[in-house]
């Protein structure tokens, strides 16, 4: 089984050079399981479609990965 993890960072935050990134598990829709690698990439590349080019409008940056149960970054 695989999860879906997340970094998000906010660009500029009072500063040009400052920015504020966040890291944690996506949260998915009950019945959704991310039983393989390709399952897990398709799934972040849906999500990646649909909200990546409005959060680049707002200076919002956002990375996925796909990471077996139990591994870390």
């Amino acid at each position: 089984m695989f999860k879906l993890t997340a970094i998000l960072c906010v660009l500029a935050v009072g500063s040009p050079d400052n920015h504020l990134c966040l890291y944690g598990d996506v949260p998915l829709t009950d019945g959704i399981k991310l039983n393989n690698l390709e399952t897990c990439k398709q799934t972040y590349e849906n999500i990646e479609e649909v909200i990546v080019p409005d959060f680049n409008k707002r200076g919002i940056s956002v990375k996925f990965f796909c990471e077996k149960q139990g591994e870390t970054i």
